[in-house]
């Protein structure tokens, strides 16, 4: 599913860069972009930061 429209992102993109050590959005933004445009996607983007940090958790 597209998390960022504006850079035609996806939530397994998103997650394929958590696994590689992104941990924020402010870095998710500076590697992909994501939220920099509109910034409608910034929570969602979050939300699957935040999964995949609670995956690794366990």
């Amino acid at each position: 599913m597209y998390i960022c429209v504006c850079r035609g992102i996806s939530d397994k993109q998103i997650e394929a860069a958590a696994q590689q050590g992104i941990t924020s959005l402010e870095e998710l933004s500076e590697s992909m972009g994501v939220g920099a445009d509109c910034g409608v996607c910034q929570g969602h983007a979050c939300q699957v930061l935040e999964a995949i940090a609670r995956q690794k958790a366990t």
